[in-house]
């Protein structure tokens, strides 16, 4: 081996401190014969070197003319060179200006052979489980255990160690499991089903002592065993939406119908000549809104955008045309980027068809200012209040401009803010939306799982409830001796037991502010699927936000009066 010997610092060119020599990783290391005395006599040969030289660093320029000194011997080394993997060109700024050209070919040796022999363990680890899974004789033990129509049995503690061993088996395994062991495409598909984490559970007392590289080989089929897979009531989340609408039409056909292309609900009656109508929407996910407020004193339409999708244009404009009585229509929008250009649109298209449109925008949350689908503040409970009050006013009579005007005097004096204790899943994701801990929340959560103003750990009610009403107190000053709508709102996974929890405290917390609830409201009126979690709206009311609130009406999800 050469002589380690020392070299003197490198002198800066701008001038200060040498340059320290450069600090070797055990890649360089590597032994080496010696460098024979051709060295100094480089033969014409080294023009030939390859190409991929040429594709180096512009750093590589600054190495020192010793460099110029490379053996003959480095234009020798076989092709294979050439795939040496991208991490050579990221060698540090550093190495390169302050390396010998020893070291720089040992560096250069060192990871050629690592390469070489990790592929090699690689392909060791596959050949020994392979052999090892042939003298267990695995597979054929898929087909006996149980045929894939009946559910596996096996899950917590026992699919977790599923979860734990799998980590150790080939990656071509075919097959997974979850509740039901699922097969997928590869060279083995036409097997029976089984479960296949319960028949690796019987074969595997403990994992095996080494595992496999972490990607799965070319050609064969990776295994997944999810403890998390999404379980819904669903067909296929294409469908989704449509069959939902197909079922509402059927169970409620006295109070709407459903147009499929493109979709839209109107009420029953639809359109009432000389009456105002209140048109909403919004992406699907949120139950029952909007479609679950169609009917008699409140919505005369909804359009229905795909899961947590803005409805389109066209969609709105059917709508429209579709319950226009001729005193005009109401747009009730959430203040969402997608809602807000698209009812815009729509707006304008009805208006150069002569129907004349207003729009009420919602943007009651007092938790963030701009969120990843607005500018502003995100439209949500408040949403509910409007819809049912501007739907009162059209249904006494009220001319267009007075409902609009009304609505949005709703929203000035409405503000609502949300936790999730745990996230959604999107039927075409197919994960959850995001992750929580635990014991973590998510403070300040929009709709559709919008990050909100911070993540905190799990407390009391009581003490989530303050993190709710303190802002929602602070934001609009709400003075004493004012009446108030206070609406707890599940958000689609929590129950009314513990949404009366909250009522309770949010009313103590807003009768200490001197504030007087005369009307309330407490169910899951504004969802985001089956995220467990709960949001509060105050609503600082008069008396004809009162006398349109107490007014008849009769929807599939609220109905009074009648």
């Amino acid at each position: 081996m050469l002589p380690d010997t020392k070299e003197p610092p490198a002198e800066n060119p701008a001038g200060g401190s040498p340059v320290p020599p450069a600090t070797l990783n055990a890649a360089s290391m590597v032994s080496m014969p010696a460098v024979p005395p051709i060295v100094t006599t480089v033969p014409p040969i080294v023009a030939t070197i390859p190409p991929i030289v040429t594709t180096i660093p512009p750093i590589v320029a600054t190495v020192p003319p010793i460099v110029t000194t490379i053996p003959p011997i480095v234009a020798t080394v076989p092709p294979i060179v050439t795939t040496i993997p991208p991490i050579v060109a990221t060698i540090p700024p550093i190495v390169a200006p302050a390396v010998r050209a020893q070291r720089f070919l040992r560096l250069v040796e060192g990871f050629f052979f690592l390469g070489i022999g990790q592929c090699a363990f690689g392909f060791a680890q596959v050949l020994v489980n392979e052999l090892r899974l042939r003298s267990r004789d695995v597979r054929p033990s898929l087909g006996r255990h149980r045929p894939h129509r009946e559910p596996c049995t096996k899950h917590g503690n026992d699919e977790e160690r599923a979860n734990e061993i799998l980590e150790h088996e080939p990656p071509f395994l075919p097959g997974t499991c979850g509740r039901q062991a699922e097969r997928q495409a590869s060279p083995r598909a036409g097997r029976s089903h089984g479960s296949l984490a319960v028949s690796i559970l019987r074969r595997h007392p403990r994992p095996p002592p080494f595992r496999l590289l972490p990607f799965p080989l070319a050609g064969r089929a990776s295994l997944s065993v999810s403890s998390a897979s999404m379980k819904k009531l669903l067909n296929a989340p294409s469908d989704l939406v449509k069959e939902a609408l197909a079922g509402m039409a059927l169970a409620h056909p006295d109070l709407l119908r459903v147009q499929f292309d493109p979709a839209f609900l109107v009420r029953a009656d639809a359109p009432v000549r000389g009456k105002v109508s209140v048109l909403s929407g919004g992406g699907s996910g949120h139950e029952p809104l909007h479609g679950g407020f169609v009917g008699r004193g409140m919505l005369d339409a909804a359009c229905p955008g795909a899961v947590f999708t803005s409805p389109t244009p066209d969609q709105i404009l059917e709508a429209t045309r579709a319950v226009d009585g001729g005193a005009g229509v109401v747009h009730v929008v959430k203040n969402y980027t997608g809602d807000v250009m698209n009812f815009e649109m729509a707006g304008e298209l009805a208006r150069d068809i002569g129907i004349a449109t207003e729009t009420v925008l919602v943007n009651d949350d007092v938790a963030v200012e701009n969120s990843l689908y607005t500018a502003g503040r995100r439209g949500v409970g408040t949403t509910v209040l409007v819809e049912k009050i501007c739907g009162a006013a059209a249904e006494a009579g009220r001319a267009l401009a007075d409902v609009a005007a009304l609505g949005r005097r709703v929203n000035e004096h409405g503000r609502s803010m949300g936790l999730a204790l745990t996230p959604c899943t999107v039927p075409h994701a197919g994960k959850p939306s995001f992750e929580l801990g635990p014991d973590e929340i998510e403070v300040g959560i929009g709709i559709h799982g919008e990050p909100g103003r911070r993540r905190a750990k799990l407390e009391p009610a009581d003490r989530l409830t303050e993190m709710l009403m303190e802002p929602i107190l602070d934001d609009l000053p709400f003075r004493a001796g004012k009446d108030v709508l206070l609406f707890v709102n599940g958000l689609g996974g929590t129950p009314l037991l513990e949404l009366y929890v909250v009522f309770r405290k949010a009313h103590e917390l807003a009768a200490a502010r001197g504030l007087r609830v005369v009307r309330s409201l407490v169910g899951p009126y504004i969802t985001s699927l089956e995220m467990a979690g709960v949001s509060i709206t105050l609503l600082q009311v008069d008396d004809e936000m009162v006398r349109y609130w107490d007014a008849p009406v009769h929807t599939a999800a609220l109905r009074w009066g009648v």
